[in-house]
C-alpha cells in the first residue's frame, strides 16, 4: 500500500511538474512571440519610411524635371525673340545704308 500510495503521489508530482514546465514553456513562447512582434512592427515603419521617402524623391524628381523642360522651353524662346530682334535690326541698318548710298 506504501508503495501504492508513493507511486501515486510521485505520478501526481510528475503531473504536476509537467504542467507546471508546459505554464513555464507557453510563458516563455509568449514572451517571444511578443519581442518577435516587435521587431516585425520596427520593420514595417522602417519599410513604410522607406517607401515613403521613395515617393517624396520621386515626386521632387518630377517637379525638377518639369522645372527644367519649362526652363528649356523658356530658354529656347528667348533665343529666338534675340535671333528676331538681331535679324530685324540687321534689316534695319541694311536698309539705314542702303539709304546712306542712295544719297550720295
Amino acid at each position: 500500500k506504501k508503495r501504492l500510495k508513493a507511486a501515486a503521489e510521485a505520478h501526481e508530482q510528475a503531473q504536476k511538474d509537467e504542467e507546471e514546465l508546459q505554464r513555464v514553456l507557453n510563458a516563455h513562447a509568449a514572451k517571444e512571440r511578443k519581442h518577435y512582434e516587435a521587431i516585425e512592427q520596427q520593420l514595417a515603419a522602417v519599410a513604410e519610411e522607406k517607401r515613403q521617402t521613395q515617393e517624396e524623391a520621386q515626386q521632387r524628381i518630377a517637379m525638377l524635371e518639369a522645372n527644367q523642360i519649362r526652363l528649356d522651353k523658356e530658354h529656347k524662346a528667348a533665343l529666338e525673340e534675340a535671333r528676331n530682334q538681331a535679324r530685324i535690326e540687321m534689316q534695319r541698318l541694311q536698309q539705314e545704308e542702303m539709304q546712306e548710298k542712295q544719297r550720295i
